[in-house]
């Protein structure tokens, strides 16, 4: 993910890295290179008899209840796309949070909680690596024993053997009488989300937005511009190089936006910086245990109490 500043607006309006126009730019001259031919046809350029290109040139109002209905048709697509572009931010939202709350608790109940932390972090990089489709046993390596991190990879879904193994750990605990068994319940509460965020997050994965609707979109859009300089010329003239090229950008980019957010959790400029967030998840579990726990607290004497007390009954 690119970080930008939103006040800075000729910086972020004249960017080219993390935006669509490397994806776009190359389908962006073949209609100002169609429009190119069809004026030079128009003024008789090429040879050719002008008059027989009179009847080509399209109305324009039919094709502005196109460009209509084109319009809608993008809004969906791209809100569609950024609704699951922003679950699955709220998805690792609650994978912080819950991982957080789990360490802290291992941590209040038992005393420590570097037996469970390492656990916490190779799920969250397990999960990491999983939703982009790579090896994580590297990266789970990290935090536990070559011996664990073969055992987990070895499953077909590491961060669910992991998961297992927190709960694992929270039972052992529990029977070692560490904690009570409502404490064991809370954090097996939290144990739970995190498979829950899991589920979440391969849900958005797995179910892309549906095959017929986003066909649709794209031959709509190709026969809108591919139509669109036989409407512009008449009108425009050789200005149509300039309005075409600026049209096309513009609905090639917001076509090509909803299809980078469609999937959040791969390493395009604009993904879920996964990676990060892992990073914080670590930084903050493995932490806990050099904490300390004795906070300082202001102290009032009694007798500085009661004098302030009688002050204020005077005043």
């Amino acid at each position: 993910m690119i970080e930008y500043q939103l006040t800075g607006w000729v910086k972020t309006a004249f960017s080219y890295t993390g935006t669509v126009l490397p994806r776009v730019i190359y389908r962006l001259w073949v209609l100002p290179a169609l429009t190119c031919l069809l004026l030079l046809m128009k003024h008789g350029h090429l040879g050719l008899d002008p008059q027989l290109f009179e009847s080509i040139w399209l109305p324009p109002l039919g094709h502005s209840l196109i460009g209509t209905a084109l319009g809608l048709v993008l809004v969906f697509r791209n809100n569609a796309s950024y609704d699951r572009y922003w679950e699955g931010r709220k998805q690792w939202g609650g994978i912080v949070n819950a991982s957080r709350n789990l360490a802290r608790a291992a941590r209040s109940y038992t005393g420590e909680s570097r037996s469970l932390a390492p656990l916490i972090c190779a799920f969250c990089v397990a999960l990491k690596h999983q939703l982009r489709g790579e090896d994580p046993r590297d990266s789970i390596a990290t935090f536990v024993s070559e011996e664990d991190a073969d055992r987990f990879t070895k499953h077909p879904n590491p961060s669910l053997a992991v998961n297992l193994a927190m709960s694992e750990w929270i039972a052992s605990e529990s029977k070692s009488k560490r904690f009570s068994q409502e404490q064991a319940q809370r954090m097996e509460e939290q144990v739970s989300k995190l498979m829950d965020c899991q589920g979440a997050c391969e849900r958005i994965l797995k179910t892309p937005v549906p095959f017929a609707h986003a066909i649709h979109v794209r031959q709509l859009l190709f026969a809108y511009l591919l139509t669109l300089p036989f409407v512009i010329i008449p009108q425009h003239g050789w200005a149509s190089l300039i309005t075409i090229t600026v049209i096309s950008l513009g609905l090639l980019g917001i076509e090509e936006a909803g299809i980078e957010i469609e999937d959040p959790f791969g390493h395009d400029h604009n993904d879920l910086p996964l990676s990060q967030i892992c990073d914080v998840i670590a930084r903050d579990v493995l932490a806990l245990d050099d904490f300390d726990q004795r906070v300082q607290r202001p102290t009032v004497e009694l007798s500085d109490a009661n004098e302030y007390i009688e002050e204020e009954e005077d005043a």
